[in-house]
């Protein structure tokens, strides 16, 4: 879920529609919801399987000139803590946050603050001493959170294939380079939501990566997390691999080019990568 920055406006990058979306809802504990239509929704239930699979293919893959990575729920597992923080915020409240309601917030710049869905769910302000519990929560775990894994095999293959390398993020660049710094990944690029006039899912935060790395969108390689951050990476022109984590698996894309269950089954060679021991 991307946070909160100040936006700079560098330029104009070339744009393209980009999908609707709605803001998650919340419910009262206990009282079941009216029915309502899901977009692409997966039922009530176990949560679904995964595979290492193609979703959709356009042709061969070829050796990218560039990857370009999401960072929040690709590189770190950041999504969860703040999940959990938030639903116990909502539960304080007598509500209950819908896994699937919020996930269709991952990967948007361009949705109330979770206050605000708190607020509209009770009908008035929330208590304060619960928002600034919740608040220390969120911030407290995600310190610690570390790479998801596969993460380093895929920053390493890129650098022996001599590859450039930038993440595309819909949080703030402090919050991006301050983890990345953390965890000791070096990239060439980092380009945020306070880089351009629109976040994910416009395309616009991709374009501005591959500018940055000088390489056409088209001889890029994107991996994401998210629906929302697949349909950026579509709409800037790229190739997207998306690996769900257990928020967005809820919500899968319908336009990826791969989907893989884990980085750690990412295809290295069908994109001319040496995979190193990772496939060892």
């Amino acid at each position: 879920m991307g946070h909160r920055g100040r936006r700079h406006r560098p330029g104009p990058v070339r744009a393209s529609r980009p999908p609707g979306g709605r803001v998650g809802a919340a419910r009262r504990r206990g009282r079941p919801r009216p029915g309502r239509h899901r977009d692409r929704r997966q039922p009530p239930g176990p949560r679904p399987r995964t595979r290492s699979r193609p979703a959709r293919r356009r042709g061969p893959a070829v050796r990218p000139r560039a990857v370009i990575v999401d960072f929040d729920g690709t590189v770190a597992d950041t999504e969860w803590p703040e999940y959990l923080a938030v639903r116990d915020a909502f539960r304080a409240h007598g509500l209950e946050l819908d896994p699937r309601d919020w996930v269709d917030v991952i990967g948007r710049a361009d949705h109330p603050h979770w206050t605000e869905m708190l607020a509209a769910a009770l009908g008035a302000p929330p208590d304060p001493g619960v928002v600034a519990a919740a608040r220390r929560r969120r911030e407290e775990a995600k310190k610690r959170v570390p790479l998801l894994p596969g993460v380093a095999d895929l920053v390493a293959a890129v650098r022996r294939a001599g590859l450039g390398l930038g993440v595309a993020s819909s949080s703030p660049s402090a919050w991006v380079t301050g983890h990345l710094e953390r965890l000791g990944v070096q990239v060439d690029v980092v380009r945020c939501r306070d880089h351009v006039d629109r976040a994910k899912p416009w395309p616009d935060v991709y374009l501005a990566a591959a500018a940055a790395l000088d390489v056409d969108p088209a001889d890029c390689l994107a991996v994401e997390d998210s629906r929302h951050g697949c349909r950026a990476a579509k709409a800037a022109g790229m190739v997207c691999v998306v690996v769900p984590n257990r928020l967005t698996v809820l919500d899968p894309p319908d336009d990826a080019d791969l989907v893989c269950e884990s980085l750690t089954a990412f295809p290295f060679t069908r994109f001319g990568l040496d995979p190193g021991h990772a496939h060892a």
